[in-house]
């Protein structure tokens, strides 16, 4: 299920000049633009390229000191950064599904760990590999080659993980879709710029192809969809 009931226990207003800054190339970045659009969450795009070193500037630094995207600043001028602390915020401050981020306590801990396992694991796999196997080499800049064969491996594990976990439900923490799916799914969207066979992983082919069926997808993935048609890098033997 994509959609729920709406929760009453947290004041939400709906904010109307949000900035979201983001790189169409970054998978949190465009997860956290499909949880915008999904819930009816306006914002004002403000694109900042990596490419060409923006997030490093004087200017994006005083929305994120740290230099990383996604970041967003609320109409009353609050500023936040990481994605899944983005999440948690919209969820509590916007009329958006309760099954996004449910009011209980556990499945809310569900969500919770997911969202934790996804950026200590899946997240630190698959960027790994992409950044090394082709991002540093595509932008003339040193890649490991020992980095790359171990965010492979961590990759695989985790795609077994989640093949394993998408045998018996729907979505990664259960029967209604949640931010851990939409991070995921950019994640490994993002490989097939590579490109990346998941055919040995048939549950988590399911779900991706299920999550890429949202009406925002096309929208959102349009520029990476437009490196991968480009990218004549050969067909991962890994």
């Amino acid at each position: 299920r994509v959609h729920g009931g709406f929760s009453s226990a947290f004041p939400k207003v709906q904010h109307s000049n949000m900035k979201l800054f983001v790189d169409l190339m970054s998978q949190p970045s465009r997860a956290v633009m499909l949880f915008c659009k999904l819930n009816n969450i306006p914002y004002e795009l403000q694109q900042v390229s990596i490419a060409k070193l923006e997030q490093r500037s004087a200017e994006f630094r005083k929305i994120n000191p740290v230099g990383q995207l996604p970041a967003m600043q609320d109409d009353d001028g609050f500023c936040l950064a990481e994605s899944a602390t983005i999440f948690r915020y919209l969820a509590t401050t916007r009329r958006v599904s309760d099954s996004w981020y449910p009011l209980d306590a556990k499945k809310r801990a569900v969500i919770d760990r997911a969202l934790d396992w996804h950026l200590g694991n899946l997240r630190k796999g698959a960027a790994g590999y992409f950044a090394h196997s082709w991002l540093l080499p595509k932008m003339n800049l040193p890649a490991s080659e020992a980095i790359c064969q171990d965010s492979l491996a961590l990759l695989k594990r985790c795609l077994k993980m989640m093949d394993a976990t998408l045998s018996s439900q729907q979505f990664l923490t259960g029967s209604d879709i949640s931010m851990p799916d939409l991070l995921g799914a950019c994640e490994l969207a993002q490989l097939k710029v590579i490109p990346f066979d998941l055919s040995p992983y048939p549950n988590v082919v399911r779900w991706l192809r299920q999550i890429e069926q949202l009406p925002p997808w096309a929208e959102v993935n349009m520029v990476l969809d437009k490196v991968a048609a480009k990218s004549v890098a050969p067909k991962s033997k890994l």
